[in-house]
């Protein structure tokens, strides 16, 4: 089963807590001088282990997350580990321990809960920066994603177009089919959007009924075929809810950004294009230059 991000910050929460159970049983094991458990010195304990058993299952989505820290935290889990392994077959034998063999096995626990930690609080934030119903990103991502296409257009002397796009009489939807009408209204929304823009380009959802489209082009032209394009997916979409089927249109306003526009400018004036179109009649796309 795939985790969504949020769910995978609660689990990160289980290992953590797997994780501590597991040193307390070594701990009693020094305490009250027993022998070890196999799951803690035999060759291969770090695949016997419970930790081991939920690192099996969460590492699709660790990797999908950061494959380099989920690549990171199972060799230092396999390191902890042969530490301590290490640890326990000298107290066994009645050899004396060294504090380099206490050292080793402090710095490998600190590794695994520190890398345990930062991958939570990075599940965290990209769990805000994704909006659970639909799927895309949120406004939280926009202004990162901001700077970095404006620095690519530069690049490949292109200009960046900003299309704000505001589903029509979304209210009425959720009034005559139900917030679960709405919610499927948006999803086939979502889906329409990504099919219609290209790979290089981006999508969010802005809040609402609303979505922000970064697109590169060159010149205005582009970026009115760019919303005829969008208008036409839209027109397309015909939401099946009960009986009787939805159909969808939107109102767009489109710019184009200036080298260096602070994002919030290009919005509003995306913003004040759209309500434009509103009055005008819905269902259209308004380009506006650059003020």
């Amino acid at each position: 089963m795939t985790l969504t991000n949020h769910q995978l910050a609660a689990s990160l929460d289980e290992a953590l807590g797997l994780h501590m159970a597991w040193l307390r049983k070594i701990f009693r094991c020094v305490l009250l001088d027993t022998m070890p458990g196999a799951d803690m010195v035999a060759e291969d304990a770090h695949e016997r282990c419970p930790f081991s058993a939920w690192l099996g299952r969460a590492m699709p989505m660790l990797r999908a997350l950061d494959d380099q820290r989920a690549e990171t935290l199972r060799l230092l889990h396999r390191q902890l580990h042969d530490d301590v392994r290490n640890f326990c077959c000298k107290l066994s034998s009645g050899q004396a321990l060294q504090p380099e063999d206490i050292d080793a096995v402090e710095i490998s626990h600190d590794r695994v809960v520190n890398l345990l930690t930062n991958l939570k609080s990075q599940a965290v934030v990209l769990s805000a920066s994704i909006d659970p119903l639909t799927g895309l990103a949120t406004r939280a991502l926009m202004a990162m994603d901001y700077l970095h296409l404006q620095k690519q257009c530069a690049r490949h002397e292109a200009r960046l177009a900003v299309v704000l796009v505001d589903v029509d009489h979304f209210k009425s939807i959720n009034d005559i089919y139900g917030h679960a009408g709405g919610d499927q209204a948006l999803c086939q929304m979502a889906h329409t959007l990504r099919d219609v823009l290209r790979g290089n380009d981006r999508i969010y959802r802005y809040g609402g009924e609303e979505f922000v489209a970064f697109c590169e082009v060159h010149t205005a032209a582009d970026a009115d075929v760019l919303s005829r394009r969008i208008l036409e997916a839209v027109r397309a979409i015909q939401v099946d809810i009960g009986n009787t089927p939805a159909q969808l249109t939107a109102t767009l306003g489109c710019t184009i950004a200036e080298p260096d526009e602070p994002l919030e400018d290009v919005i509003e004036r995306a913003d004040r294009a759209m309500y434009r179109g509103k009055r005008a009649g819905r269902d259209r796309a308004v380009i506006v230059a650059p003020d």
